[in-house]
């Protein structure tokens, strides 16, 4: 069954767990008892909240009226947000032996206490129980057993299976959900019975009254008039609806409008209304695209009088925050005479009402912009901050509850990656993230300078415009000299500086360690006099990561980047990304050379560089490693320019598990032969039969060459796509062969190759 909704409302229920007192005359018995019960209640205290949350929420989900805002993926499930401001959390996976709960296809509750092996319809007083109204409460009592109510508290029965028996709140578990998916603009859960709930996902679009719980109303003597603050976004209209007796009227608009409600003005008019008292207040709000969701709060008439109830809103105005300054709105509802706030890190603790006693009274509503926490220290930017609001109403002496919200200053403007270094911040480069807090004390090269030794020097290099930072170490391979962990940053964004790689780059992550690191980025690194392969592993183990990030590499004739020869060392992750390849000679080049090493290598990843060589190579291959096995092969949008390899392949393998290839743009003006992208060294398979070494899954697609009319064959398998596997693929699908020309800009002098027209998407991407 699918059920498909437009919005949902936030649920009327709260679950607790009960434990009955007993006694027990019987010591033994009852020390027995006293262990089974701990037991039980262990497992309470996992089973519960998860309980509690996905019954909410599926009450929430079923409520029509009420769109979703935003989908956040948690560690156990999703949190949603509805466009009424309420929170809902997902746990999907097992809850423990807890009741699964359901609807059918008359919209109510059912429930099965056999793990789904049967189903029931939940009912009060013989009638079945609407899955938009108030949600079932569950509880364990004193020996561990579920309990359920459903007139919200006031009863409690025991839980049985078909057999009449007593169901425990302990046991194996099982999925609550079968299903949640989210697609950017549909969240959709499949319950475990198989029911399916389709939500739509309207981001930006909020219209919640502030300060308000829908399952407490809110108390009115006769003729009384509160007002409330509205949060709005993306709201283009708003119908407000009132019990007969009522007015409520909201006035303003994006970001936040004040809801005022009035009570019937005495007993005359009561007497016009309904018996019940308690209604609801409705907001219709319909969002810029069409779409509607209902925002409510409940309210009651009191002949007796009701007490202030002060609060206030605190609403972060992000746009304005600088890196030293920050903007919060405070709205205060009708019962606050008066405010007081305090603003502090987020790393300190919240404040109780004696911290407030030194801030002075605010009164109204206020936009706040603040450049000192409470005690007046300046804001540092890129920095988290929370503005504390206390509201006080004098008439009753009661105060609120604190309200608060949390901004972050923006970052401050810096000239150089150094200079952010220092700060303290974080740069992050291809996803991964350098401070001076994990690294430490870094070097800052302003004129010319050379590394010729590791032994001693700081792990963080950066290298000014007008300076050159050569690398030319004596280190022995293997020694403690080598690189463990070396970082070079072009110090000036959007300039590269200079880089002169005259030796070989012995890599040695240290004895036990996992995390070795060699980085170079925003360079212009010009090997051509190393002489050598440019990076030797020289430990035993994994080298951790090697990330070659936004470079132009002049690469050496007819060396390759690394060479490892030993069985017992490999690599966790090898990047190169945002770059330049130019390789100046004609001979054969191997970028990854592995020798006869049977060594297992995690990630090798090339995205967004253009590979290039004017003169042209026959015979290049990307990675020689005929007896490695490598777990993911990484290769995007990338441009490759007069770099051929024939049909003994130009990624060579004894396994592969899983490849990522897409965008890629081949190109050449030189005669070419046939080609052949990937190769595993045992092509003995019988004809037609997937070779057992080829990858297993991910993604082979939407590539192009362009072979300057040349009548060759280019293929990415050796043999043709029969001889891969292609079940496990997202899709698997042969490069197409252009006849016209896609690059509208060949540049060999500075390696800009720029795709043109309908080829735009295809190779490097560059601004």
């Amino acid at each position: 069954m699918k059920l498909r909704f437009y919005g949902f409302i936030k649920a009327a229920a709260l679950f607790t767990a009960g434990l009955a007192v007993f006694a027990c005359n019987d010591v033994k018995d009852l020390e027995e008892r006293l262990d089974s019960l701990e037991s039980r209640i262990q497992a309470l205290e996992t089973q519960l909240p998860a309980l509690n949350d996905n019954v909410a929420a599926i009450s929430a989900l079923v409520e029509d009226g009420v769109l979703i805002n935003s989908v956040e993926e948690t560690e156990n499930g999703y949190e949603i947000t509805t466009s009424d401001g309420s929170k809902y959390t997902l746990t999907n996976g097992a809850v423990g032996n807890t009741p699964q709960i359901s609807v059918n296809d008359d919209g109510n509750w059912i429930v099965s206490y056999d793990d789904g092996g049967s189903w029931e319809e939940i009912q009060v007083g013989g009638s079945a129980v609407s899955a938009s109204g108030t949600a079932p409460q569950f509880r364990v009592d004193a020996e561990g057993y579920w309990q359920v109510s459903y007139d919200e508290g006031g009863s409690w029965v025991n839980v049985e299976n078909p057999d009449g028996e007593r169901v425990p709140a302990t046991g194996e578990g099982s999925d609550f959900f079968r299903d949640i998916q989210y697609d950017g603009e549909t969240f959709t859960v499949t319950l475990a019975d198989g029911t399916e709930l389709e939500i739509a996902v309207v981001a930006d679009f909020l219209c919640a009254i502030n300060g308000v719980d829908y399952s407490v109303p809110v108390a009115f003597e006769y003729g009384e008039t509160k007002t409330y603050s509205v949060s709005i976004s993306g709201v283009a209209e708003t119908i407000v609806s009132a019990p007969e007796g009522w007015t409520a009227v909201l006035d303003g608009a994006e970001p936040t409008a004040t809801l005022s409600v009035t009570a019937p003005g005495g007993w005359g008019i009561l007497s016009r209304v309904s018996a019940d008292t308690r209604s609801d207040i409705s907001i219709l709000a319909v969002s810029t695209k069409g779409l509607s969701a209902i925002t409510k709060m409940k309210v009651e008439l009191s002949a007796e009088p009701v007490p202030a109830n002060p609060n206030a809103t605190v609403t972060a105005n992000d746009d304005a925050a600088t890196s030293s300054s920050l903007s919060f709105t405070v709205t205060p509802n009708s019962d606050v005479t008066s405010w007081r706030y305090l603003l502090l890190a987020a790393t300190e603790s919240a404040p109780d009402e004696a911290a407030f006693e030194s801030a002075s009274d605010q009164t109204g509503t206020q936009t706040l912009v603040l450049s000192e926490t409470a005690d007046g220290s300046p804001l540092a930017g890129s920095t988290e901050y929370v503005l504390y609001v206390l509201p006080y109403n004098s008439d009753d002496d009661i105060y609120g509850t604190v309200a608060s919200a949390n901004a972050t200053t923006a970052t401050p403007s810096y000239d150089s990656y150094y200079e952010m270094y220092e700060a303290g911040l974080d740069i992050t480069i291809a996803g991964k993230v350098y401070n001076r807090a994990t690294y430490g004390e870094a070097t800052l090269v302003s004129e010319d300078a050379s590394i010729t030794s590791t032994s001693g020097i700081t792990k963080v290099f950066f290298v000014d415009n007008d300076a050159t930072l050569t690398y030319n170490t004596t280190d022995a391979p293997g020694t403690e000299k080598a690189v463990y962990q070396l970082i070079i940053i072009g110090n000036t964004p959007g300039q590269r500086s200079s880089m002169l790689l005259n030796s070989q780059v012995a890599l040695n992550q240290g004895a036990g360690n996992t995390d070795g690191t060699f980085v170079a980025y925003n360079l212009d690194i010009d090997a051509t006099n190393a002489g050598n392969y440019l990076f030797a592993q020289n430990r035993d183990g994994a080298y951790g990561y090697v990330g070659f990030i936004n470079c132009h590499f002049t690469m050496p004739s007819g060396k390759p980047f690394t060479y490892v020869s030993s069985s017992a060392r490999s690599y966790a992750e090898f990047t190169v990304e945002d770059s330049e390849i130019e390789i100046p000679g004609t001979n054969q080049l191997l970028l990854f050379s592995f020798g006869s090493s049977t060594a297992s290598h995690g990630t090798i990843s090339l995205k967004n560089n253009v590979l290039y060589s004017e003169n042209g190579v026959s015979d290049f291959r990307l990675i020689s490693g005929n007896s490695c096995s490598f777990s993911n092969f990484v290769f995007e949008n990338n441009t490759v320019v007069n770099l051929w390899s024939t049909t003994s392949g130009c990624v060579l393998y004894s396994s592969l598990n899983t490849v990522s290839v897409t965008k890629n743009l081949f190109w050449t003006d030189r005669t070419t032969a046939n080609m052949a992208f990937f190769r595993p060294v045992d092509t003995s398979a019988e004809t037609g039969t997937p070779y057992a070494g080829n990858p297993t899954g991910t993604l082979v697609d939407d590539s192009i060459v362009y072979k300057n009319g040349e009548d060759t064959n280019w293929q990415w398998f050796y043999g043709g796509m029969n001889r891969v596997n292609r079940e496990g693929f997202e899709s698997c699908n042969e490069i197409v062969v252009s006849d016209t020309d896609p690059l509208a800009t060949a540049d060999f002098k500075n390696g800009i190759f720029t795709p043109g027209g309908s080829y735009s998407q295809y190779g490097a991407q560059r601004d």
